[in-house]
Protein backbone atom coordinates (compact mmCIF):
# COMPACT_ATOMS: atom_id res chain seq x y z
CA UNK A 1 0.00 0.00 0.00
CA UNK A 2 1.74 3.04 -1.20
CA UNK A 3 2.07 5.65 2.00
CA UNK A 4 0.69 8.74 2.46
CA UNK A 5 1.08 11.87 4.51
CA UNK A 6 -0.66 11.07 7.87
CA UNK A 7 -3.83 12.96 9.47
CA UNK A 8 -6.37 12.10 11.12
CA UNK A 9 -9.14 11.22 8.53
CA UNK A 10 -7.09 8.98 6.55
CA UNK A 11 -5.89 6.69 9.45
CA UNK A 12 -9.48 6.16 10.48
CA UNK A 13 -9.89 4.79 6.80
CA UNK A 14 -6.39 3.05 6.79
CA UNK A 15 -6.92 1.22 10.69
CA UNK A 16 -9.92 -0.07 8.70
CA UNK A 17 -7.49 -1.12 5.64
CA UNK A 18 -4.80 -2.61 7.92
CA UNK A 19 -7.01 -4.40 10.18
CA UNK A 20 -8.71 -6.47 7.11
CA UNK A 21 -5.26 -6.98 5.47
CA UNK A 22 -4.05 -8.49 8.81
CA UNK A 23 -7.95 -10.71 9.41
CA UNK A 24 -7.07 -11.94 5.39
CA UNK A 25 -3.51 -12.93 6.37
CA UNK A 26 -5.35 -15.00 9.32
CA UNK A 27 -7.69 -16.42 7.03
CA UNK A 28 -5.65 -17.44 4.05
CA UNK A 29 -3.00 -19.04 7.26
CA UNK A 30 -0.23 -16.29 6.84
CA UNK A 31 -0.26 -15.86 10.06
CA UNK A 32 -0.58 -18.82 12.14
CA UNK A 33 -2.00 -19.48 16.01
CA UNK A 34 0.69 -18.95 18.04
CA UNK A 35 2.63 -16.34 15.40
CA UNK A 36 3.60 -12.90 16.24
CA UNK A 37 2.27 -9.94 14.96
CA UNK A 38 4.30 -7.17 12.93
CA UNK A 39 5.04 -4.77 15.79
CA UNK A 40 3.99 -1.46 16.20
CA UNK A 41 6.30 0.06 14.58
CA UNK A 42 6.84 -2.08 11.52
CA UNK A 43 2.90 -1.13 10.90
CA UNK A 44 3.47 1.96 11.40
CA UNK A 45 6.56 2.73 9.52
CA UNK A 46 4.83 0.48 6.60
CA UNK A 47 1.09 1.87 6.08
CA UNK A 48 2.49 5.45 7.79
CA UNK A 49 0.23 5.53 10.25
CA UNK A 50 0.01 7.37 13.77
CA UNK A 51 0.55 5.70 17.05
CA UNK A 52 -2.79 5.58 18.30
CA UNK A 53 -4.23 4.52 15.04
CA UNK A 54 -1.91 1.43 15.30
CA UNK A 55 -3.34 0.82 18.67
CA UNK A 56 -6.63 1.05 17.66
CA UNK A 57 -5.94 -1.89 15.20
CA UNK A 58 -4.35 -4.56 18.14
CA UNK A 59 -7.19 -3.43 20.53
CA UNK A 60 -9.87 -4.64 18.00
CA UNK A 61 -8.32 -7.41 17.40
CA UNK A 62 -7.22 -8.45 21.15
CA UNK A 63 -11.08 -7.52 21.80
CA UNK A 64 -12.31 -9.94 18.77
CA UNK A 65 -9.82 -13.00 20.01
CA UNK A 66 -7.58 -12.53 17.45
CA UNK A 67 -4.41 -11.99 19.37
CA UNK A 68 -3.05 -11.81 22.84
CA UNK A 69 -0.61 -9.29 24.03
CA UNK A 70 2.78 -10.69 25.30
CA UNK A 71 4.25 -7.69 27.06
CA UNK A 72 7.83 -7.00 25.68
CA UNK A 73 7.69 -9.97 23.30
CA UNK A 74 4.92 -8.19 21.38
CA UNK A 75 1.42 -9.06 19.98
CA UNK A 76 0.59 -12.85 19.16
CA UNK A 77 -1.96 -14.84 16.82
CA UNK A 78 -4.18 -16.80 19.89
CA UNK A 79 -4.05 -20.21 19.66
CA UNK A 80 -7.86 -20.23 19.50
CA UNK A 81 -8.61 -17.48 17.13
CA UNK A 82 -12.22 -16.91 16.31
CA UNK A 83 -12.08 -17.67 12.39
CA UNK A 84 -10.75 -21.34 13.44
CA UNK A 85 -12.67 -21.65 16.77
CA UNK A 86 -15.90 -20.07 16.48
CA UNK A 87 -18.94 -21.21 14.84
CA UNK A 88 -22.06 -19.80 14.56
CA UNK A 89 -25.47 -21.51 15.21
CA UNK A 90 -28.35 -20.13 12.88
CA UNK A 91 -32.07 -20.36 14.02
CA UNK A 92 -34.41 -19.00 11.44
CA UNK A 93 -37.39 -19.39 14.33
CA UNK A 94 -36.75 -16.98 17.23
CA UNK A 95 -38.05 -18.33 21.00
CA UNK A 96 -40.79 -15.69 21.09
CA UNK A 97 -42.73 -16.48 17.99
CA UNK A 98 -44.65 -19.05 17.04
CA UNK A 99 -42.02 -20.60 14.63
CA UNK A 100 -39.90 -21.82 17.26
CA UNK A 101 -39.35 -25.61 17.30
CA UNK A 102 -38.51 -27.70 19.88
CA UNK A 103 -35.64 -29.05 17.70
CA UNK A 104 -34.32 -25.72 17.75
CA UNK A 105 -34.37 -25.55 21.40
CA UNK A 106 -32.82 -28.94 21.88
CA UNK A 107 -29.89 -27.96 19.46
CA UNK A 108 -29.93 -24.06 21.40
CA UNK A 109 -29.80 -26.32 24.47
CA UNK A 110 -26.57 -28.19 23.20
CA UNK A 111 -24.66 -25.15 21.66
CA UNK A 112 -24.65 -23.53 25.05
CA UNK A 113 -23.32 -26.79 26.66
CA UNK A 114 -20.27 -27.27 24.22
CA UNK A 115 -19.80 -23.27 24.58
CA UNK A 116 -19.07 -23.63 28.14
CA UNK A 117 -15.49 -24.40 28.94
CA UNK A 118 -14.29 -25.37 25.60
CA UNK A 119 -11.57 -24.02 23.09
CA UNK A 120 -14.38 -24.28 20.70
CA UNK A 121 -17.26 -21.65 21.23
CA UNK A 122 -20.65 -21.39 18.97
CA UNK A 123 -22.24 -18.43 18.94
CA UNK A 124 -26.11 -18.48 18.32
CA UNK A 125 -27.94 -16.02 15.82
CA UNK A 126 -32.22 -16.09 16.54
CA UNK A 127 -34.46 -14.54 14.05
CA UNK A 128 -32.45 -15.21 10.75
CA UNK A 129 -34.75 -15.26 7.78
CA UNK A 130 -35.05 -12.49 4.86
CA UNK A 131 -35.92 -9.57 5.59
CA UNK A 132 -35.26 -10.15 9.18
CA UNK A 133 -35.87 -6.77 11.99
CA UNK A 134 -34.29 -9.02 14.66
CA UNK A 135 -31.14 -7.35 15.93
CA UNK A 136 -29.71 -10.74 15.65
CA UNK A 137 -29.29 -10.44 11.50
CA UNK A 138 -27.63 -7.39 11.85
CA UNK A 139 -25.07 -8.77 13.97
CA UNK A 140 -24.96 -12.40 12.33
CA UNK A 141 -23.40 -10.18 9.07
CA UNK A 142 -21.15 -8.00 11.14
CA UNK A 143 -19.48 -11.22 12.71
CA UNK A 144 -18.73 -12.69 9.74
CA UNK A 145 -17.52 -9.49 8.18
CA UNK A 146 -15.16 -9.32 10.83
CA UNK A 147 -14.32 -12.90 10.25
CA UNK A 148 -15.21 -13.39 14.28
CA UNK A 149 -16.73 -16.90 13.32
CA UNK A 150 -15.32 -19.43 11.13
CA UNK A 151 -18.15 -21.11 9.82
CA UNK A 152 -22.30 -21.24 10.25
CA UNK A 153 -24.19 -24.34 11.05
CA UNK A 154 -28.10 -23.43 9.64
CA UNK A 155 -30.61 -25.19 11.62
CA UNK A 156 -32.91 -25.70 8.93
CA UNK A 157 -32.55 -24.97 5.08
CA UNK A 158 -31.84 -20.96 4.41
CA UNK A 159 -32.87 -18.67 2.04
CA UNK A 160 -30.75 -18.11 -0.93
CA UNK A 161 -30.75 -14.22 0.34
CA UNK A 162 -29.18 -14.84 3.75
CA UNK A 163 -26.47 -16.74 2.18
CA UNK A 164 -26.10 -14.70 -0.99
CA UNK A 165 -25.62 -11.51 2.14
CA UNK A 166 -23.01 -13.40 4.36
CA UNK A 167 -21.10 -14.53 1.03
CA UNK A 168 -21.01 -10.92 0.06
CA UNK A 169 -19.86 -9.98 3.74
CA UNK A 170 -17.59 -12.79 4.31
CA UNK A 171 -16.23 -14.60 0.64
CA UNK A 172 -15.76 -17.85 1.19
CA UNK A 173 -17.36 -18.72 4.71
CA UNK A 174 -18.47 -22.20 5.71
CA UNK A 175 -21.82 -22.97 5.86
CA UNK A 176 -23.22 -26.29 6.60
CA UNK A 177 -27.45 -26.80 6.71
CA UNK A 178 -30.00 -29.13 8.24
CA UNK A 179 -31.39 -30.08 5.21
CA UNK A 180 -32.12 -33.06 2.84
CA UNK A 181 -30.51 -32.64 -0.43
CA UNK A 182 -27.37 -30.30 -1.78
CA UNK A 183 -30.03 -27.52 -3.29
CA UNK A 184 -27.85 -24.17 -2.86
CA UNK A 185 -24.33 -23.80 -3.53
CA UNK A 186 -21.86 -23.00 -1.08
CA UNK A 187 -24.26 -24.41 1.57
CA UNK A 188 -23.12 -28.18 2.74
CA UNK A 189 -26.12 -30.24 3.35
CA UNK A 190 -26.09 -32.29 6.96
CA UNK A 191 -29.16 -34.80 6.15
CA UNK A 192 -30.87 -36.58 9.17
CA UNK A 193 -30.98 -39.95 8.43
CA UNK A 194 -33.90 -41.64 6.25
CA UNK A 195 -33.81 -44.63 8.28
CA UNK A 196 -35.70 -43.36 10.86
CA UNK A 197 -38.99 -44.78 10.11
CA UNK A 198 -37.09 -48.25 9.13
CA UNK A 199 -35.33 -48.11 12.70
CA UNK A 200 -39.03 -47.35 13.96
CA UNK A 201 -40.95 -50.42 11.92
CA UNK A 202 -38.23 -52.95 12.67
CA UNK A 203 -38.70 -51.98 16.39
CA UNK A 204 -42.10 -52.63 16.56
CA UNK A 205 -41.19 -56.11 14.36
CA UNK A 206 -39.06 -57.02 17.16
CA UNK A 207 -42.00 -56.29 19.71
CA UNK A 208 -44.25 -58.90 17.84
CA UNK A 209 -46.36 -55.71 16.55
CA UNK A 210 -47.83 -54.92 13.03
CA UNK A 211 -50.74 -53.12 12.89
CA UNK A 212 -48.60 -49.99 12.98
CA UNK A 213 -50.13 -45.86 13.23
CA UNK A 214 -48.52 -42.57 12.59
CA UNK A 215 -48.84 -39.45 14.06
CA UNK A 216 -46.88 -37.18 12.11
CA UNK A 217 -46.41 -33.13 11.76
CA UNK A 218 -48.30 -31.77 8.81
CA UNK A 219 -46.54 -31.35 5.60
CA UNK A 220 -47.28 -29.12 2.33
CA UNK A 221 -48.43 -30.31 -0.75
CA UNK A 222 -47.16 -33.35 -2.66
CA UNK A 223 -44.61 -33.77 0.07
CA UNK A 224 -48.36 -35.53 2.00
CA UNK A 225 -48.94 -37.98 -0.49
CA UNK A 226 -44.80 -38.36 -1.60
CA UNK A 227 -44.43 -39.64 2.90
CA UNK A 228 -47.68 -41.43 2.75
CA UNK A 229 -46.27 -43.83 0.27
CA UNK A 230 -43.19 -44.43 1.53
CA UNK A 231 -44.66 -45.17 5.35
CA UNK A 232 -47.05 -47.86 2.92
CA UNK A 233 -43.85 -49.31 0.92
CA UNK A 234 -41.99 -49.47 3.92
CA UNK A 235 -44.51 -51.34 5.84
CA UNK A 236 -45.44 -53.55 3.25
CA UNK A 237 -41.71 -54.93 2.36
CA UNK A 238 -42.92 -56.30 6.40
CA UNK A 239 -45.73 -57.60 6.40
CA UNK A 240 -47.23 -55.12 8.05
CA UNK A 241 -50.57 -53.26 7.97
CA UNK A 242 -50.76 -49.68 7.65
CA UNK A 243 -54.41 -47.96 7.18
CA UNK A 244 -54.79 -44.66 5.31
CA UNK A 245 -56.85 -43.96 8.20
CA UNK A 246 -53.57 -44.14 10.37
CA UNK A 247 -51.62 -41.97 9.06
CA UNK A 248 -52.34 -38.86 10.83
CA UNK A 249 -51.21 -35.45 9.59
CA UNK A 250 -51.33 -32.34 12.59
CA UNK A 251 -50.04 -28.97 11.71
CA UNK A 252 -47.56 -28.19 15.13
CA UNK A 253 -49.91 -25.01 15.66
CA UNK A 254 -52.88 -27.16 16.71
CA UNK A 255 -50.60 -29.87 18.49
CA UNK A 256 -53.24 -30.07 21.31
CA UNK A 257 -55.99 -31.62 18.98
CA UNK A 258 -53.57 -34.72 19.20
CA UNK A 259 -55.61 -35.68 22.47
CA UNK A 260 -58.89 -36.07 20.63
CA UNK A 261 -57.33 -37.74 17.60
CA UNK A 262 -55.85 -40.29 19.87
CA UNK A 263 -59.23 -40.91 21.68
CA UNK A 264 -61.01 -41.32 18.17
CA UNK A 265 -58.00 -43.62 16.59
CA UNK A 266 -58.23 -46.04 19.25
CA UNK A 267 -62.36 -45.54 19.97
CA UNK A 268 -62.86 -48.93 18.24
CA UNK A 269 -60.93 -52.17 20.47
CA UNK A 270 -62.00 -54.27 17.48
CA UNK A 271 -60.37 -51.96 14.76
CA UNK A 272 -56.96 -50.14 15.87
CA UNK A 273 -53.68 -50.31 15.94
CA UNK A 274 -51.30 -52.19 18.00
CA UNK A 275 -48.25 -49.63 17.49
CA UNK A 276 -48.51 -45.82 17.31
CA UNK A 277 -45.36 -43.64 16.17
CA UNK A 278 -45.83 -39.92 16.86
CA UNK A 279 -42.68 -38.83 14.94
CA UNK A 280 -42.48 -35.22 16.26
CA UNK A 281 -41.79 -34.40 19.90
CA UNK A 282 -44.08 -31.78 19.39
CA UNK A 283 -47.22 -34.01 19.58
CA UNK A 284 -45.93 -35.89 21.99
CA UNK A 285 -47.48 -34.81 25.24
CA UNK A 286 -50.97 -34.29 23.95
CA UNK A 287 -50.60 -37.59 22.05
CA UNK A 288 -50.18 -39.47 24.90
CA UNK A 289 -52.87 -37.80 27.36
CA UNK A 290 -55.16 -38.73 24.68
CA UNK A 291 -53.90 -42.15 25.01
CA UNK A 292 -54.22 -42.31 28.36
CA UNK A 293 -57.88 -40.64 27.72
CA UNK A 294 -59.08 -43.08 25.81
CA UNK A 295 -58.79 -45.88 28.29
CA UNK A 296 -55.51 -47.64 26.17
CA UNK A 297 -52.68 -49.73 28.07
CA UNK A 298 -49.46 -49.05 27.35
CA UNK A 299 -47.11 -50.99 26.22
CA UNK A 300 -49.97 -53.72 26.87
CA UNK A 301 -52.34 -52.72 24.00
CA UNK A 302 -50.55 -50.74 22.15
CA UNK A 303 -45.93 -50.17 21.59
CA UNK A 304 -45.25 -46.30 21.71
CA UNK A 305 -42.43 -44.97 19.88
CA UNK A 306 -41.90 -41.05 20.28
CA UNK A 307 -39.61 -38.74 18.42
CA UNK A 308 -36.60 -37.24 20.34
CA UNK A 309 -34.13 -34.73 20.09
CA UNK A 310 -31.51 -36.48 22.64
CA UNK A 311 -30.72 -35.42 25.66
CA UNK A 312 -33.70 -33.05 25.47
CA UNK A 313 -36.69 -35.22 25.53
CA UNK A 314 -40.29 -34.25 25.88
CA UNK A 315 -42.20 -34.98 28.81
CA UNK A 316 -44.39 -38.04 27.79
CA UNK A 317 -47.22 -39.39 30.17
CA UNK A 318 -47.39 -43.25 28.91
CA UNK A 319 -44.28 -45.54 28.51
CA UNK A 320 -42.83 -44.63 25.42
CA UNK A 321 -39.57 -46.23 23.79
CA UNK A 322 -37.64 -42.95 22.13
CA UNK A 323 -36.30 -42.61 18.50
CA UNK A 324 -34.62 -39.66 17.32
CA UNK A 325 -31.58 -37.91 16.92
CA UNK A 326 -28.51 -36.66 18.97
CA UNK A 327 -28.50 -33.05 18.83
CA UNK A 328 -24.49 -32.69 20.18
CA UNK A 329 -23.81 -35.29 17.17
CA UNK A 330 -25.64 -32.91 15.11
CA UNK A 331 -23.64 -29.94 15.95
CA UNK A 332 -20.31 -31.97 16.26
CA UNK A 333 -19.99 -33.50 12.83
CA UNK A 334 -21.18 -29.83 11.10
CA UNK A 335 -18.37 -28.22 13.12
CA UNK A 336 -16.10 -31.40 12.22
CA UNK A 337 -17.07 -30.95 8.38
CA UNK A 338 -16.84 -26.93 8.62
CA UNK A 339 -12.86 -26.92 10.33
CA UNK A 340 -12.27 -29.95 6.93
CA UNK A 341 -13.80 -26.99 5.14
CA UNK A 342 -11.68 -24.22 6.55
CA UNK A 343 -8.64 -26.15 6.30
CA UNK A 344 -9.66 -26.71 2.22
CA UNK A 345 -8.93 -30.75 3.30
CA UNK A 346 -12.25 -31.93 1.40
CA UNK A 347 -15.45 -30.86 -0.17
CA UNK A 348 -18.57 -32.50 0.97
CA UNK A 349 -21.32 -33.53 -1.42
CA UNK A 350 -23.74 -34.32 2.15
CA UNK A 351 -23.10 -35.48 5.98
CA UNK A 352 -25.16 -37.56 7.23
CA UNK A 353 -26.46 -37.99 11.28
CA UNK A 354 -28.06 -41.28 11.94
CA UNK A 355 -31.50 -41.91 13.62
CA UNK A 356 -30.33 -43.81 17.03
CA UNK A 357 -32.76 -45.45 19.80
CA UNK A 358 -32.73 -44.20 23.50
CA UNK A 359 -30.01 -47.12 24.56
CA UNK A 360 -27.80 -46.45 21.38
CA UNK A 361 -26.56 -42.88 22.94
CA UNK A 362 -23.59 -43.96 25.05
CA UNK A 363 -23.26 -40.46 26.88
CA UNK A 364 -26.69 -41.04 27.82
CA UNK A 365 -26.35 -44.36 29.36
CA UNK A 366 -25.86 -44.71 33.39
CA UNK A 367 -22.79 -45.40 34.23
Amino acid sequence: MAKKESNGQDDVFKASDVLNILRQDLIEGRLKPGDRFPTRLELRAKYNLAAETVQKIFDALIGDGFAMPRGMAGTFVSANPPHLSNFGVIFAGHPNHGDWRRFDGSLLNEALSLDNGSTRRLRHYRGIQFPSDFPDFKQLIEDCRARRVGGLIFTSRPEPETINQILTSAPGMPCVAIMERPELAHVTPLALGGEYITKGLDYFLSRGRRRVAFLNAWVHGELVQVFEHYLLEEAKLREMTVKPRWTLQIHLNASPTAQNIMQLLFANPNDRPDALFITDDNLVEQAALGLLAAGVRVPEDVEVIAHANFPWTTPCAVRAKRLGYDSREILERAMEAITLLQRQERNFSALTVSARLEDEIPRLQPR
